[in-house]
């Protein structure tokens, strides 16, 4: 899970250097948030740290719509 993490910061990180356009720096950073909060929970998931009936269900959480 610590990887994940990493990756994340690292890919936020690569965008807040390359892109200048605020807007498209917001929607690319959502993106990639989203992908990894995905990622996280199927982690989660795998490895028993809550059953998937106990998750939050994907439409109840805000990061997650769109």
């Amino acid at each position: 899970m610590k990887k994940l993490i990493e990756n994340l910061k690292t890919e936020i990180n690569i965008i807040e250097s390359e892109i200048d356009d605020v807007l498209l720096k917001a929607e690319k950073g959502i993106k990639i948030t989203k992908r990894h909060l995905e990622r996280l929970r199927e982690t989660t998931v795998a490895n028993n740290f809550k059953s998937k009936a106990q998750l939050v269900p994907k439409r109840n959480c805000r990061l997650m719509q769109n």
